[in-house]
Parts: structure tokens; C-alpha cells; sequence
């Protein structure tokens, strides 16, 4: 996952991760778990990667790059 552009989209949009959480009836540290970088990690849920493409409006390669890429 590249966390650094989640964040931006989520920044760029006017929103906090705090009011993403809610929006995703998650957990603020749920939230934090999915997005983190190394260690122990929880994964988003198809529908949770959904709802946040609709709300950001994310293109397809919007998404394979957040979610699916990983940065070696």
C-alpha cells in the first residue's frame, strides 16, 4: 500500500482520517492498522476500498496504485 499517497488523497479532499474512520464505521487505530507501513497489519476490506474510491472519486489506476502496489 502506498500510505503516502492514501493520505494525500484523503488530504487533498478536505478530509482527516479520523472523520474517514467514521465515515467507514471503523476505529480511528483501525483505520491506523490498515493503512501502516511494516509489522503487524490488518488489510481493507473490498467493500472498505469501494467506499473510499467512491468518496474520492479514485480512478481504477487511482486504486491499483494505493492499494495494490507495493513499494520495494
Amino acid at each position: 500500500m502506498d500510505t503516502l499517497l492514501f493520505k494525500w488523497h484523503v488530504k487533498k479532499n478536505g478530509d482527516s482520517l479520523k472523520e474517514l474512520a467514521k465515515f467507514l464505521n471503523l476505529h480511528p487505530h483501525t483505520l491506523y492498522m490498515k493503512y501502516k507501513e511494516g509489522g503487524k497489519k490488518q488489510e481493507f476490506t473490498q467493500s472498505e476500498v469501494q467506499l473510499i474510491a467512491k468518496r474520492y472519486n479514485l480512478t481504477s489506476e487511482d486504486i491499483t496504485k494505493i492499494f495494490f502496489n507495493e513499494i520495494i
